[in-house]
């Protein structure tokens, strides 16, 4: 073609690649597996480095962290970690508000930001427990890793309206299991009258 122009390819969109009957299937899953897996190990080792290096705090890469967490599965141990650094931060950015040094700071909110945060990830690392149908634990957590008296307060207010939620849920998979096995023990069934007619 001339005069610049690019000549556009007949481009199928995925839906109708999948309506194909020459579709891989499962090697479509195993790529899509197979790219969670490099940005899930690509933002841990950014994450490791950063907080290897980190001078001061910044809350971007903390909330970029955080909602890479919410988007995995039995990652309880990394909101435990993310929540010693939060903390550790809040003590260190933490001033009273009578004192001098709070009016002088140039950081005189970060700690309200720290707070906020931590809050959020330490809710979700609750719910992470109350949807398991660790419920025991949950008071443990706000007991030992709340930061202040506030705090636990606060959520212990929340947790009183979560729990009927987690029982909800907790419910719902019982008998979602209980099915299941009776569908399974029902095809047993089928299965051994049929050997024995």
């Amino acid at each position: 073609m001339s005069g610049g122009s690019i000549q556009m390819k007949n481009f199928i969109t995925l839906k109708e690649a999948q309506q194909s009957v020459d579709f891989n299937y499962e090697g479509y899953l195993n790529y899509i597996n197979d790219l969670q897996s490099k940005r899930n190990n690509t933002l841990s080792q950014l994450w490791n480095l950063y907080t290897e290096t980190q001078r001061f705090f910044s809350p971007e890469p903390y909330k970029i962290y955080f909602e890479h967490l919410k988007s995995l599965d039995d990652v309880t141990d990394e909101y435990f970690n993310l929540l010693t650094i939060l903390m550790k931060h809040y003590h260190q950015y933490n001033v009273s508000s009578r004192s001098f040094n709070k009016v002088h700071l140039n950081v005189n909110d970060t700690d309200k930001t720290i707070y906020g945060l931590y809050e959020r990830v330490i809710q979700k690392l609750i719910d992470l427990k109350g949807f398991a149908g660790y419920t025991g634990q949950i008071q443990l957590i706000i007991d030992n890793w709340s930061l202040n008296d506030e705090m636990l307060l606060n959520l212990n207010k929340w947790i009183s309206s979560q729990f009927p939620i987690y029982q909800d849920h907790l419910n719902t998979k019982r008998l979602e299991i209980m099915a299941q096995q009776r569908s399974e023990k029902e095809d047993d069934d089928d299965e051994l009258l049929g050997i024995m007619s």
